[in-house]
């Protein structure tokens, strides 16, 4: 579940757009979560409400340390350090808003300790997926150097000497293979995809 909430305000776990409806005591608050995120980095949660209330909204901040929110009431502003849970607790009034950045970058993450060589692709909270009929030969630096194919893009592109490979998160996979865990040698540092997946639906261009 992406929010709670309890006596004292709400928990928001997640960031997916979407519109939260609840009362804190008598009063209701409704507010509605827009942005960008998980692709792109913003986040904006606007509160709706008849009179001014006093609650928490407890941010799961969990990007990394350059990760940072910002309270708007006019010009008013608090700026939130990150950390794994931050706390805003004051008197929201209709037209609050709170405005996340949480920037991401690629990062490799063993499956386990006792398997360090053995590496999932990462972009934020997306597992980053390798579309490709063959095992590509890619290298640690090929793979932290993936860009996004455009804003509204929802794949990545890796230039190696033996042609581009994609990586997409799991929803953007259509008629295509794809392998998910990478086996490195840390010699030379190339990864390859242990094995392929064929699932069958039209693929689509960006």
């Amino acid at each position: 579940m992406h929010i709670l909430h309890d006596s004292e305000g709400v928990y928001v776990n997640l960031f997916i757009p979407s519109t939260l409806r609840w009362r804190q005591g008598e009063v209701a608050v409704p507010w509605r979560k827009s942005g960008s995120y998980p692709l792109g980095d913003s986040v904006t949660l606007v509160i709706t409400t008849p009179r001014a209330k006093e609650f928490s909204v407890r941010l799961r901040i969990h990007s990394g340390p350059e990760a940072n929110a910002l309270y708007k009431r006019d010009e008013a502003h608090d700026v939130a350090n990150s950390g794994y849970l931050r706390l805003l607790k004051r008197e929201w009034r209709s037209g609050d808003r709170i405005d996340l950045q949480l920037p991401r970058k690629i990062k490799l993450e063993p499956i386990e300790p006792t398997h360090p060589d053995t590496v999932a692709v990462t972009y934020g909270p997306l597992v980053l997926f390798c579309l490709a009929s063959d095992t590509p030969r890619v290298t640690r630096q090929e793979l932290f150097q993936a860009t996004r194919q455009g804003l509204d893009c929802d794949k990545w592109l890796v230039n190696t000497p033996s042609g581009p490979v994609q990586l997409a998160p799991f929803w953007a996979i259509e008629d295509q293979r794809y392998g998910n865990l990478f086996q490195s040698d840390r010699a030379r540092m190339p990864l390859h995809s242990p094995k392929m997946v064929l699932i069958g639906r039209a693929p689509r261009e960006c």
